[in-house]
């Protein structure tokens, strides 16, 4: 983490506007910034890299900044107010929203530090993990998903992804150095949702003891976690699991890991088959949830599966209404990939 560039402001962390900027960073909709020049502060130099923080002050991505000056604000154009990504259609629509963000006036003498970048990298932080030393996989996949558009996209996995490393984007592909970690493509996702009138009541469940979880600090999953989605996937008949799923701060990103951990579930109930890794995960996402809700998670098994690879199906319902769903190929592995609990020594 500390190898990581200095940080990029962009909003205030824990705020739904941090969320809609760092969204629109991600899939390439906000290529410009503007904000106030510090006391004696001169804005970032055109080539330096700087780390972008999400909703929870977590690192998320690399910008690189391609132009940077400081302008009166009468001469921010239409061009300029467009590439922040935030809707303005005119001058006034951008002054409109930097007058309420600042909660000043800015008259047309005032400097404002007018910065370009691009998205150079992403990073998957370490409160992202699946297993101790790497990434959950459905995270990294809603991460690879962004850069074409976050939904309709099948992401495939090719090596454990790395934590709080910078990895290179290259069209739809996520590097590590010279080593593939993730492929993005464009793909329809169709799948027979199951009646979610035939679930059960379901309540979350966060920090409910396992001692046999494979991966206890999981970010969707981990029973050891308290900051986590805190998904237990538990049984509720015909093959299928379920968690209730308690939304905070919601991203796309975040949806697409709580369409990861219950088809493993699903696929391998009680661990029989040994442990179980996500290889591919797509995903169509029709709606972001909302902070606060309460929403179901369901798993189920699809067919043409073997002893080596297996196949699930996962969605998210709001009650009847489903806002997301994924198609997942899952390997079984080894026993070694297994975290080491305190119980086992």
């Amino acid at each position: 983490m500390s190898d990581l560039p200095p940080p990029f402001e962009l909003g205030r962390p824990g705020t739904e506007l941090r969320t809609q900027l760092v969204h629109a960073v991600l899939r390439g909709e906000k290529t410009a910034t503007a904000g106030l020049p510090g006391d004696g502060v001169p804005p970032p130099s055109p080539g330096t890299r700087h780390t972008l923080h999400d909703v929870d002050d977590e690192p998320v991505a690399i910008v690189e900044v391609t132009e940077a000056r400081v302008v009166p604000a009468g001469e921010i154009d239409v061009d300029f107010a467009r590439d922040e990504g935030e809707g303005f259609e005119s001058v006034d629509d951008w002054r409109r929203a930097h007058e309420a963000f600042f909660e000043r006036e800015l008259p047309g003498d005032t400097p404002i530090d007018a910065v370009r970048f691009r998205l150079v990298e992403l990073v998957v932080a370490s409160r992202y993990r699946g297993p101790a030393r790497s990434g959950n996989g459905g995270y990294t996949c809603g991460l690879a998903a962004g850069l074409l558009g976050g939904s309709d996209v099948e992401v495939t996995l090719r090596v454990p992804p790395p934590l709080d490393r910078p990895l290179r984007i290259d069209g739809g592909s996520l590097y590590d150095g010279d080593t593939l970690v993730a492929e993005a493509t464009r793909s329809a996702v169709e799948l027979e949702l199951p009646d979610p009138r035939l679930l059960p009541a379901l309540k979350p469940a966060a920090g409910t003891p396992d001692p046999e979880h494979p991966f206890p600090n999981c970010f969707t999953c981990g029973p050891a976690r308290s900051d986590g989605l805190g998904l237990v996937p538990t049984p509720v008949g015909e093959g299928r699991v379920a968690a209730a799923w308690h939304v905070r701060q919601p991203t796309t990103e975040r949806v697409w890991a709580a369409l990861d951990c219950p088809g493993a579930f699903a696929v391998n109930p009680g661990f029989e088959r040994g442990i179980t890794v996500l290889g591919r995960l797509a995903a169509h996402v029709a709606e972001v949830p909302r902070d606060g809700e309460i929403l179901s998670v369901v798993a189920w098994p699809l067919p043409d599966g073997d002893e080596r690879r297996s196949y699930a199906g996962t969605c998210v319902f709001r009650g009847e209404q489903p806002l997301a769903w994924a198609r997942a190929t899952w390997f079984a592995v080894g026993d070694e990939f297994r975290d080491p609990l305190p119980s086992r020594g």
